[in-house]
């Protein structure tokens, strides 16, 4: 599979397909390059993969990681990908995290806490099963966060009133 586009200074764009048995060569590759920005979206990705993405985070120059839209016979985002997400994001460059439409739920939230995520100021959760309660969670834990988007989940003025305060 070829990326969808390719810019030498800021990064590869597979969106929308890249095989997995091409993953682990691409990782390997790119782990030498100076590209910042990474789009895995609107992929098949299993957890056993999620898992070499972030194992492999700490050692790219990568700021920009686009994972939207993963999809797996399983939600490939189980707790135990989240929480190796949390463990390694404080050793990235990762400024950017998009999770859109990936269902994650309020109990995978309290499991991806990114207070220690010393890097990332923008965080993208659209279009998740996000309540007032995954709010509470996150507002707790905002670390350096400057923008957080959260369209289309199941939040309450309440719930965006506890965030507010947190900010």
């Amino acid at each position: 599979s070829r990326p969808t586009s390719m810019n030498p200074y800021r990064g590869i764009n597979y969106k929308d397909g890249i095989p997995e048995s091409d993953l682990d060569h691409l990782l390997n590759w790119s782990r030498k390059s100076k590209y910042t920005h990474l789009d895995f979206s609107h992929n098949d990705i299993s957890e056993d993969m999620l898992y070499k993405i972030a194992l492999w985070l700490p050692m790219s120059n990568v700021s920009h990681l686009d994972l939207s839209n993963i999809t797996s016979p399983s939600s490939a985002f189980t707790t135990g990908a989240l929480v190796t997400f949390r463990d390694l994001l404080p050793g990235t460059k990762v400024k950017c995290l998009k999770l859109d439409d990936n269902q994650l739920t309020d109990i995978g939230l309290n499991y991806f806490i990114i207070k220690k995520a010393t890097n990332l100021t923008q965080l993208s959760l659209k279009n998740n099963k996000i309540t007032d309660l995954g709010i509470d969670i996150l507002a707790k834990n905002l670390g350096k966060l400057e923008e957080i988007d959260l369209r289309g989940n199941d939040i309450t003025s309440d719930g965006y009133y506890a965030l507010s305060a947190n900010i």
